[in-house]
């Protein structure tokens, strides 16, 4: 098998390779070289198929942004197992025509067609008690900010400057409004969308945002034994999100985006569990602390013996986005006013911060046997934003609200 690169002069950039199974010669109009300011850097996306000796990865531009202007083109990669996934010999495509950015991009109308045709139903544990709810009014209160979801009174939070700690929201004070609040509202609840052109406007990222008031605590589990944390990865105010990335080609649901924690995972459509005969299909967060997966069970942080747990189940609770939803923003979109509250750049609940050692040390007073020996462990396990209540900020406030998913 001969594997043919061309040797472009000055100027122009290989956009891929050929090979042949014979040692015939190949005619030089066969292969093609593109002018580099047409081209972006590229780098290894997913895995596509591997062995102990090579891998085969797809590749995409190195730089994904809002407005990056780099064009994924199908192509791909095999890398010797040592290789330096770095040193690539190919590149990307750049959309030379991105001013052009609304012709590409979907308009008002069709963006509400494809989030009726294509979004999730949220699939909530039984056990949950801590659901979603809609993001309503609210009540400031010095430097501490009181919400007050599904009233008629509305006050937007301050908008604007940086997370310096100047606000920060917090449950009510009242014990009676805190659990009402704390628990959510799962019948009034609504999904906030961001609309945003990817990989040189060859896809629509569909962003849908959910907010839950409370963040539940985490359990661990020692082989079959289930160990309750206490208060570690508690906290106030959580943003959840999953993302559609749907081609601008033909208006097809390429793949979904999973956030889970700190990263999220990209599933390819024919892996998605479609619904009722259609294709909405099913986001299972997990209970209490809300990652999103593509299916039911326990997804282990850790190891299969030891580590946290993210169960992901079905029941009677469930959101589906199309049925209540807002356009959050879309910022191609001239007519899209962004929501008001979207441009609040602090804490969307309180820091309350504690030591996860102490808190392991309550833990293990209270097991006994190897149980309580392994509980231990935990330490070098439990991710660091579990070190503390930290309320998160905002979508807008996040890497990827410009950027790619991680």
């Amino acid at each position: 098998m001969l594997h043919l690169a061309s040797d472009p002069t000055r100027g122009l950039q290989a956009g891929r390779l050929r090979h042949h199974g014979l040692a015939a010669k190949t005619l030089p109009d066969s292969i093609r070289c593109v002018r580099s300011d047409l081209t972006e850097e590229c780098e290894t996306d997913a895995l596509v198929w591997g062995s102990k000796d090579v891998n085969v990865y797809g590749l995409r531009p190195k730089v994904r942004e809002r407005l990056a202007q780099g064009v994924s083109v199908g192509t791909f990669v095999v890398l010797k197992t040592e290789d330096d996934s770095g040193l690539l010999p190919l590149s990307c495509l750049r959309n030379g025509n991105f001013d052009k950015l609304e012709s590409w991009m979907p308009n008002v109308s069709q963006v509400e067609t494809l989030i009726r045709e294509y979004s999730p139903r949220n699939l909530l544990s039984g056990f949950d008690e801590l659901v979603f709810c809609q993001w309503g009014s609210i009540v400031p209160r010095g430097r501490r900010i009181e919400p007050y979801f599904g009233r008629a009174h509305r006050v937007e939070p301050p908008q604007g400057g940086s997370n310096d700690g100047t606000y920060w929201l917090d449950l009510p004070v009242d014990e009676t409004e805190k659990e009402r609040v704390k628990k959510g509202d799962l019948q009034n609840c609504e999904g906030y969308v961001h609309v945003k052109p990817m990989l040189g406007a060859t896809f629509t990222d569909l962003a849908v945002w959910i907010f839950y008031p409370f963040n539940g605590p985490s359990t661990a589990r020692f082989g079959l034994i289930d160990i309750p944390l206490g208060r570690i990865g508690e906290h106030i105010g959580d943003w959840e999100h999953v993302t559609l990335r749907v081609s601008n080609f033909d208006g097809l649901l390429y793949r979904v985006y999973f956030a889970q924690h700190s990263g999220g995972t990209w599933v390819d459509t024919p892996a998605l569990e479609f619904l009722d005969s259609s294709n909405n299909f099913a986001a299972y967060p997990s209970l209490n602390g809300h990652a999103t997966y593509p299916g039911e069970g326990v997804e282990m942080q850790g190891t299969d013996v030891i580590g946290l747990e993210n169960d992901a189940a079905k029941s009677d609770n469930f959101f589906d986005v199309k049925d209540r939803h807002s356009i959050m923003a879309a910022e191609y979109i001239g007519d899209v006013i962004e929501l008001p509250w979207v441009n609040y750049a602090r804490k969307w609940g309180p820091k309350i911060t504690y030591e996860i050692g102490t808190e392991i040390e309550k833990l293990q007073s209270s097991l006994t046997g190897p149980v309580g020996s392994a509980v231990g462990s935990l330490v070098g396990i439990i991710p660091r934003e579990f070190s503390s209540e930290d309320g998160p900020t905002g979508p807008k406030m996040k890497v990827d609200w410009d950027g790619d998913e991680r």
